[in-house]
């Protein structure tokens, strides 16, 4: 490219060469079941591992761990380690439904643009 060039020009030329070659910049191949499988995935994948480790913090011996179950040398522990058990169970549900949320607005927006490719098809 000649260096006098604006850049405006110089954009305008790549895209008259792509032009060219049959294709167009605002041509965009969109395909509405792989979103579809993508929000799928996601409520299989993401969710599944997310209420799973919820599970895992809310087991037995994890979770309801008292002070009383540490040794006075860990008195730190006694204190912390109940509430922070409690703050990841809470997290783990908040993205568990962050998660899921998600994976529905995929699936929904796989169903819109399904119907807007519907209904701009030419009559």
């Amino acid at each position: 490219m000649n260096a006098s060039m604006t850049a405006r020009q110089q954009n305008g030329r790549q895209i008259g060469a792509l032009e060219s070659q049959g294709l167009r910049m605002t041509q965009k191949k969109v395909d509405p079941a792989w979103i579809l499988a993508h929000g799928k995935d996601i409520r299989e994948w993401v969710v599944t591992q997310v209420d799973a480790a919820a599970e895992a913090i809310n087991a037995d011996g994890v979770a309801n761990l008292e002070g009383g179950d540490f040794s006075i040398t860990l008195a730190l522990a006694a204190t912390g380690y109940p509430i922070a058990a409690q703050f990841a169970f809470h997290d783990a549900a908040a993205l568990a439904k962050e998660s899921d949320e998600m994976a529905e607005s995929v699936v929904n927006a796989a169903r819109n643009w399904a119907r807007a490719e519907g209904m701009n098809i030419a009559k």
